[in-house]
């Protein structure tokens, strides 16, 4: 996984530590770290940022895809994306650089992110109505 600033530190540490078996109080933890980071930039590198996070974590827990998709979906809205389709070229494509996501994350965003077309669709949904759009 890439180098993060310090303010991704301790998710970071509890992610090299996550694996099937983590426990829910173990992913609950990891999950308010995440939530927990504030990351400012523009969109593309908010997205660049959060990818390698949210594929290593729904590799191993696939169930946390409510709670983390937004950190990838909300950014590439911003940027105009709008089509499930469009989402999952597109982190398809970063997928593809080796320095950028785990080989975990790789694996997810390869064979899991396909059928979560669903899950994409809703998190749209969500930044539409958020902007009034719906």
């Amino acid at each position: 996984m890439k180098k993060y600033p310090d303010i991704a530190r301790k998710t970071c540490e509890l992610l090299e530590q996550l694996h099937e078996a983590s426990s829910d109080a173990e992913i609950e933890i990891l999950l308010t770290e995440l939530h927990g980071i504030q990351y400012g930039s523009n969109a593309m590198s908010v997205f660049q940022f959060y990818l390698p996070l949210v594929a290593h974590l729904l590799y191993y827990k696939p169930a946390c895809e409510n709670e983390v998709l937004k950190y990838l979906i909300g950014p590439l809205f911003a940027l105009g994306v709008s089509e499930a389709d469009d989402f999952i070229a597109i982190i398809q494509s970063e997928a593809k650089n080796p320095d950028q996501l785990s080989d975990e994350g790789q694996r997810w965003a390869i064979h899991a992110l396909p059928e979560l077309r669903d899950a994409i669709n809703r998190e749209i949904e969500i930044c539409e109505w958020e902007l009034g759009e719906e």
